[in-house]
């Protein structure tokens, strides 16, 4: 398998973070209105908007694909390898927010790795039937479909290796 590599499309970061600063400034300047309970709302956007330009000038890639496994930065959990994925899923919500669901057979090895609040907020997704390993690939520079396609490929190519019979063994 040829390695694949995603990064983020920063127009849609850009685009975000303009509709930002315009509802701010709509708030502030326009109805003059901007409540405590705004602020609260608006802060956190903001830094994670912030983050997220970051982010999108950045030249490392997110999302990458290779013989090992798949490895998404984001995900703060390393490499998942091939054999361990169970199943691939697709997931749409509201035809507009696109994932990219990994079922695991050893979950809790991989969710030890991960930061505490990210593992708690992969638990709340279970209340919408999600798996805890979620790869979100809105504002991607690879197409979601490409993306669960390879996927399957680099499982496909997996499950290949491991059914090939050493020379000289039988199957039992």
């Amino acid at each position: 398998m040829s390695p694949i590599e995603a990064r983020y499309r920063p127009t849609g970061v850009w685009i975000a973070l303009a509709f930002a600063v315009f509802c701010l400034f709509v708030l502030i300047f326009v109805l003059d209105r901007v409540t405590l309970a705004w602020w609260i709302v608006a802060v956190p956007i903001i830094i994670y908007l912030v983050f997220q330009v970051d982010r999108a000038q950045s030249q490392a890639p997110l999302i990458v694909i290779n013989d090992e496994g798949v490895f998404d930065g984001r995900l703060r959990m390393g490499v998942i390898s091939w054999d361990d994925i169970r199943r691939i899923r697709s997931i749409t919500f509201a035809n507009a927010f696109h994932f990219i669901s990994l079922d695991l057979h050893n979950k809790s090895t991989y969710q030890s790795r991960r930061p505490l609040w990210l593992r708690a907020w992969s638990q709340a997704r279970r209340v919408y039937g999600l798996t805890p390993i979620m790869i979100t690939t809105n504002g991607l520079d690879i197409d979601h479909d490409t993306l669960i396609g390879k996927l399957h490929e680099g499982c496909m190519e997996a499950a290949l290796k491991r059914s090939i019979i050493e020379p000289g063994r039988t199957r039992q």
